[in-house]
């Protein structure tokens, strides 16, 4: 099992930073700069099996379910299929959101088995992980500046240095 960690601290309380970017579950488009389009996928618009379609850009889509969701706190997510996605199983991003002086400090956690054996083994050790991280560095700190700043940002436009790896 492989596991990618990303940390960043957002100046606004918990609840903000949950009702502006988390709870509208089919909106990640809007503060996420690796993501072009989402829109949900069911009759869910949050919660507990909630779905959402994502263009990535360049060909590449992933399809998302919520596997658990606790309001205000955490959401895990599965991402159940996709174009243009490595050779991986059951992956999965868990998101949580905890007080921290007098902002909240939000957590990424990224989960996946890689397939095809030694050779899995050396893309996900090479490419994957390092990709990846870059990708949750955007996520996180897109966040951090949607919150903080009412808008999107391009990831030319953000400090990646504000998401901090944290040992898995």
């Amino acid at each position: 099992m492989s596991k990618i960690v990303r940390e960043t601290f957002i100046n606004a309380p918990r609840e903000q930073v949950w009702e502006k970017a988390l709870l509208d579950f089919g909106n990640i488009q809007e503060w996420n700069p690796n993501v072009v389009k989402s829109y949900t996928t069911n009759d869910v618009p949050h919660g507990l099996n909630a779905a959402r379609h994502c263009d990535l850009g360049g060909g590449s889509t992933i399809e998302e379910r919520v596997l658990q969701w606790e309001d205000n706190k955490m959401m895990k997510i599965l991402i159940a299929e996709g174009t243009k996605t490595p050779p991986w199983k059951n992956p999965t991003a868990k998101i949580e959101l905890f007080d921290a002086n007098g902002g909240t400090k939000a957590r990424m956690t990224f989960e996946y088995q890689m397939k095809l054996g030694p050779i899995g083994y050396l893309m996900d050790r090479f490419m994957i992980q390092p990709q990846f991280g870059k990708a949750l560095d955007a996520l996180m700190v897109g966040m951090k500046y949607f919150i903080e700043n009412g808008r999107k940002a391009t990831t030319n436009q953000l400090d990646l240095s504000q998401a901090v790896m944290v040992p898995a």
